[in-house]
């Protein structure tokens, strides 16, 4: 499957955590949905209010369950949501990347590390 719009892809490494408080940690669900044009976009859902933050890389077109994919494009669907680039642990560098990092689109890999203001319990595009 070729995709027109990927945003933020997951398998290879995958770090998602809401803090809800200092003392409380939450273990979000992430889905994928398919936007009907060759496009997915990924989605966060949480159960209960606080900031969220992931870490997401892609390498091969690796998502389990989707078969082998071919990365065209990825961005962060709504920045007032997810509009913190944070530092993560890139797998492709080796070393720490910022945001959003798509060097490696050609080889088909990406890597992304956002986080979010405190939100609602809710489903939120990345």
């Amino acid at each position: 499957m070729t995709l027109s719009k990927i945003v933020l892809s997951l398998f290879a490494a995958t770090f998602v955590a809401s803090f809800a408080s200092a003392n409380t940690y939450v273990e979000p669900a992430l889905n994928f949905v398919d936007n009907l044009n060759g496009s997915v976009t990924l989605q966060v859902v949480t159960e209960s209010s606080g900031s969220v933050a992931t870490e997401i890389s892609a390498v091969d077109g690796s998502i389990t369950g989707t078969g082998s994919l071919v990365f065209t494009n990825a961005f962060i669907t709504d920045p007032s949501t997810f509009g913190w680039a944070n530092p993560g642990n890139n797998p492709i560098t080796g070393g720490i990347t910022d945001g959003l990092y798509l060097d490696a689109l050609n080889q088909n890999k990406i890597f992304a590390s956002f986080g979010s203001g405190i939100r609602d319990p809710g489903s939120w595009d990345v």
